[in-house]
């Protein structure tokens, strides 16, 4: 019976982790991604139907929580059961181990994940992280849970968090240790309403969400203002939604507003009597990408410039295919956002709205 629950182990596996982050337990769910899973059968079970778990960690993720192992051994025990309701099987133990003989293989290579000391973390996963933690920040200032019941959960989440950051080259503006940290920010009438907390949370993790996306050496896009009061205010608006947003829905709103940047930036600049078509089909006005690149064939022209072409044609693609797309994820919403900035520039800087 021990080989067919050994087949599932990685669904039910995959199963625990994603209801613990549910549940708020970051750590555990740190642990269980990143561990070699390995079944046994429980001897000691006195009905001799028990398994133990054994969750085999990188040296450095093992020592980071053996102090805490009984705590996380307990939660990850509780949650893999739940998901083993349907299986009737039952994890009667969880063992966490040193993996003395090389890391966990749920540890990413060099150079695609993000490594601290609590071991290896991908950067899909600290993307989790990092937005759980602005979500628990916009709970308990907004009416949500007490204080003293999550603030655990955001401390050790803090410490997860800070090591994978200084992995990756990006410093972290967020100041608070712990949540009454945040709670006298807040509660000194800096933050008054509801809105006005979510309004900064967002400002404060959107470019650090933003700087995890682009990954580590990448420099930043600026988005300084063009002058163009529709244009700015538009892309201000979707790079103020990304900080905010944490359902597909809203982050197809972030992609329908940098569309609706990109319309506005193109209506700024494109003469039908100047600039034609490179593909010779009369834009119509709501076509930006039509309109933006019969704008870089007039201001990029002969052979001297067809790098500077390409390289504003790929931007521009790259903004148009990510506005289309139906799914909505951080990560998309992002790369929109970024693609969409690169295209202002482009432009900005040809019309000589970025002139000394």
């Amino acid at each position: 019976m021990v080989a067919g629950l050994s087949d599932r182990l990685p669904s039910i596996i995959r199963g625990t982790e994603k209801l613990l982050r549910l549940a708020g337990q970051a750590e555990a769910a740190a642990v269980v991604a990143s561990a070699r899973a390995e079944l046994a059968e429980d001897g000691s079970d006195r009905f001799g139907e028990g398994w133990i778990l054994r969750l085999h960690l990188a040296p450095e993720r093992y020592v980071s929580v053996r102090s805490r192992r009984a705590t996380v051994e307990k939660s990850v025990r509780e949650i893999v059961n739940e998901v083993l309701l349907a299986e009737d099987d039952h994890v009667s133990r969880v063992v966490l181990c040193p993996d003395v003989g090389g890391e966990a293989d749920g540890a990413d290579d060099a150079g695609d994940g993000v490594r601290g000391p609590a071991g290896a973390t991908s950067r899909e996963d600290l993307l989790r992280l990092l937005q759980q933690q602005r979500d628990l920040m916009v709970a308990v200032s907004t009416g949500g849970p007490r204080i003293n019941d999550v603030n655990q959960d955001y401390v050790s989440r803090r410490q997860i968090i800070q090591a994978a950051l200084a992995e990756v080259g990006v410093a972290d503006p967020v100041p608070y240790e712990d949540l009454w940290a945040w709670y006298g920010k807040w509660s000194s009438g800096d933050l008054p309403s509801y809105r006005s907390r979510r309004e900064y949370l967002g400002e404060l993790f959107s470019p650090l969400l933003a700087a995890v996306v682009r990954g580590p050496g990448a420099g930043a896009v600026s988005a300084e203002p063009t002058g163009w009061a529709l244009v700015d205010r538009q892309l201000g608006e979707a790079r103020r939604r990304l900080g905010s947003a944490t359902t597909e829905e809203q982050y197809q709103e972030v992609g329908l507003l940098c569309r609706e940047t990109m319309i506005s930036l193109a209506q700024q600049v494109f003469d039908p009597a100047v600039h034609k078509s490179p593909d010779g089909v009369d834009p119509s006005p709501s076509d930006a990408s039509r309109q933006l690149a019969a704008y870089f064939t007039d201001k990029l022209p002969g052979d001297a410039n067809e790098h500077l072409r390409k390289h504003a044609k790929a931007a521009l693609e790259l903004a148009s295919h990510v506005l289309h797309k139906r799914t909505g994820t951080f990560p998309l919403a992002a790369i929109c956002v970024e693609a969409c900035v690169s295209v202002v520039n482009l432009v900005a800087i040809l019309s000589g709205r970025r002139d000394p």
